[in-house]
């Protein structure tokens, strides 16, 4: 198991959910997510980028 993250980086994912949501939805729509399910796959998204960002090394920006 990994380490848990620190708190800092906890609160920098939850400001990059904030700043990349907009882009997020539009990404969806155009994958052909209806847009009733928009909100609950984003957040789907963005448990799964809170789960792997341990595993981020930085070699591009967040939102790729």
């Amino acid at each position: 198991m990994s380490d848990p993250m620190p708190l800092a980086l906890t609160t920098d994912i939850a400001a990059s959910g904030r700043e990349h949501a907009p882009y997020g939805g539009r990404v969806l729509r155009r994958l052909g997510v209806r847009e009733a399910d928009v909100e609950d796959v984003a957040q789907d998204v963005f448990v799964v980028v809170h789960k792997k960002l341990a595993g981020f090394e930085a070699r591009s920006t967040l939102r790729t």
